[in-house]
């Protein structure tokens, strides 16, 4: 959670989530990061702004670290920003480009969705990843309660199709008329997060 103090004018918009990851600690599964990890989040100016003037920007930040417990953490954050247009500061042009490059996209294939009793199959048509196909597939919900979080997922590369398999909640009654989330694409020397948006259809469907 970030909340900004911003000069008069200014506005920030919400965090932009990188892919995530998968933490398995017996029974339960959580979703984070590893490490460390760049949110980008975007800091709107005015308009007008007067060159030779500094912005003073701030943020109070929390978040938790977890091992085999969490632990709540927290940081104030400020930097003062010179008004005009200064050269990128090389010490970070790495950083937000590695942060970028972590961001899923859309995706540039069609995803369909669909669920069979307990399994929710979501059916990527990509003809192009046949070579070499993906050799893992991981699906985080943008909603709770969809699937079983802690169950295995199982991808399979057929017919120019990647399907992947993901149980869903047992406590789940009817899913979401949308399935939405991102899903991680592992290949050979290539790994990619697409975002999914697919209409669910259920076995009967015309």
């Amino acid at each position: 959670r970030i909340v900004w103090s911003l000069p008069d004018g200014f506005s920030a918009g919400s965090i932009v989530w990188p892919r995530p990851q998968r933490f398995t600690l017996g029974p339960i599964t959580n979703y984070g990061y590893a490490d460390q990890v760049s949110l980008l989040t975007e800091i709107r100016p005015p308009a007008a702004l007067d060159d030779g003037t500094v912005a003073q920007i701030a943020a109070d930040a929390e978040w938790l670290v977890c091992a085999e417990v969490c632990i709540p953490e927290h940081a104030r954050l400020d930097v003062a920003l010179p008004v005009g247009n200064p050269a990128p500061d090389p010490m970070q042009a790495a950083a937000f480009a590695a942060a970028r490059a972590a961001l899923p996209v859309p995706s540039p294939w069609s995803v369909a969705a669909r669920r069979d009793g307990d399994v929710l199959t979501l059916a990527v048509t990509a003809p192009d990843l046949a070579s070499p196909p993906p050799t893992a597939a991981l699906f985080f919900p943008a909603t709770y309660g969809v699937i079983d979080h802690s169950a295995p997922q199982q991808a399979a590369f057929r017919d120019g199709a990647l399907l992947v398999a993901v149980p869903v909640d047992g406590a789940a009654g009817r899913l979401p008329k949308t399935i939405s989330g991102v899903l991680v694409i592992d290949r050979p020397g290539d790994s990619r997060a697409i975002l999914v948006d697919a209409r669910l259809e259920t076995k009967g469907d015309g």
